[in-house]
């Protein structure tokens, strides 16, 4: 039987829902912190919010990277799909992200982690 492959990414890869869910690419989401909150990428806050919730300009938003943890749970929920598993991370001079996802994989054979060299909008173009 051919083996599946699955594409996954973090959430700074700032794909629409709606073209994810037709490419089938799972995304992990950052942290987003503003102010005392904080906030999923994509799940608990949009650009819109984002915008609204910064718009004074005294207020800045942070974000944090996917833990290591995150990556684990997701490369082991397909542990026995008969798949393979494309990473496409964010650049690793921009975040964090990168070097997470490449110390989860190690503990699965069936992951491969590309480091994009991108955010963003170039991030999306390796998708």
């Amino acid at each position: 039987m051919e083996r599946k492959i699955i594409i996954t990414a973090e959430s700074v890869c700032d794909i629409p829902k709606s073209e994810l869910e037709r490419l089938g690419v799972q995304t992990l989401p950052l942290h987003i912190t503003i102010g005392e909150n904080s906030y999923l990428d994509y799940t608990e806050i949009d650009a819109n919010k984002l915008f609204e919730l910064t718009r004074d300009r005294n207020t800045k938003a942070t974000t944090a990277a996917v833990a290591v943890h995150d990556f684990e749970n997701l490369f082991r929920s397909y542990q026995d799909q008969n798949v393979d598993i494309l990473h496409i991370s964010a650049a690793n001079t921009f975040s964090a992200c990168c070097a997470n996802a490449i110390s989860a994989a190690e503990a699965f054979p069936f992951v491969r982690v590309f480091n994009s060299h991108q955010i963003c909008a170039g991030q999306a173009l390796a998708i």
